[in-house]
């Protein structure tokens, strides 16, 4: 028994009315070919096409939280822009901004982040060949951090297969403890998020409620079928001591996902007993606050669906039938 669905469905009527929905959207192939052809246009975009998409993003986001926060010309002659970002040669998307010599306030890296062994936790000597000692922009204290990374198909052939069953576990705590580490006192931080009543979501929720302002947000106009959402942390506090801990853990779980756990990690069966009792406590401390964050999310993904011709036609051809 999935213990966070069964929380949601005795409390929440717009996480029952998507999982409806979903089934039955699901379970016919015309979903399963709108979204084959979603994931194919999104790997063979155009620059101009990406350009459009990220615009139409950013300004729906910026319309309803008020995060970005760039509204005079002015901001323009003193904000500066670090970034990091899959190299194409490794199947990352190319920019679509000026950068370097021909821009000198973005500077951008091109890495895989998810290699930086030393920046978290590794020692030298625990590095693996493919492994970095680099830790980029050690000094930096951000205003504004997007994490916006995700799993590309286009990076697959050059993922590790031994690593591939934590691929995402890997590259969520890369990003969350390069941002934390150089986030300023008050700063914001923007993440990317997929599933919400997926543990890892709801517990990374839980945990940036202790030390920021949460908000969460999820476009109308692009991708609003899929489960993918925005959280805003607003007056992101690292030195809280619920912030420190937090990296620490997420070093943890990469080193996991990395190298393995190590001789002194809990057997398999513990490990499920302690997930158990950590999902109860959160839901118990965080639940009501989760469910009024997320409801708007799931209302938005359900009416996506509804609206969405795929999913027409598959509900008049099933009642039909019957």
């Amino acid at each position: 028994m999935n213990v966070i669905h069964e929380y949601l469905r005795g409390r929440s009527e717009a996480f029952v009315k998507l999982e409806e929905v979903r089934r039955l959207g699901w379970s016919n192939p015309h979903g399963d070919t709108h979204f084959q052809q979603q994931r194919k246009r999104a790997d063979t975009a155009t620059a101009d096409e990406r350009r459009l998409f990220f615009n139409m993003i950013g300004e729906e986001m910026q319309a309803a939280t008020s995060a970005i926060r760039i509204q005079e010309e002015d901001l323009w002659s003193w904000m500066l822009v670090h970034a990091m970002t899959l190299p194409k040669q490794l199947g990352g998307h190319p920019l679509l901004i000026s950068h370097g010599n021909r821009n000198p306030q973005v500077n951008v890296r091109f890495l895989d982040i998810t290699k930086l062994g030393l920046e978290y936790g590794l020692r030298l000597e625990e590095l693996e060949p493919d492994m970095s000692a680099e830790q980029p922009y050690p000094n930096l204290q951000c205003d504004l951090v997007f994490c916006d990374g995700q799993i590309l198909r286009t990076n697959e052939a050059h993922r590790d297969p031994n690593r591939e069953k934590h691929a995402a576990t890997r590259l969520t705590c890369s990003q969350l403890i390069l941002a934390m580490n150089r986030m300023k006192q008050g700063g914001t931080l923007i993440m990317l998020l997929h599933k919400a009543e997926a543990w890892n979501t709801l517990e990374l929720l839980a945990t940036f409620a202790e030390f920021s302002d949460l908000q969460v947000f999820k476009p109308f106009k692009k991708h609003a079928t899929r489960s993918s959402f925005y959280l805003v942390a607003r007056n992101v506090q690292p030195g809280f001591a619920a912030a420190r801990l937090a990296v620490e853990k997420g070093k943890l779980s990469w080193r996991h996902a990395s190298i393995g756990p190590g001789p002194s990690a809990s057997p398999a069966e513990n490990a499920d007993s302690k997930e158990q009792e950590a999902v109860s406590r959160v839901l118990e401390t965080f639940g009501e606050q989760f469910v009024q964050l997320l409801n708007p999310i799931w209302d938005i993904q359900r009416a996506a669906i509804e609206r969405a011709p795929w999913f027409k036609a598959s509900t008049i051809k099933s009642e039909l039938s019957t």
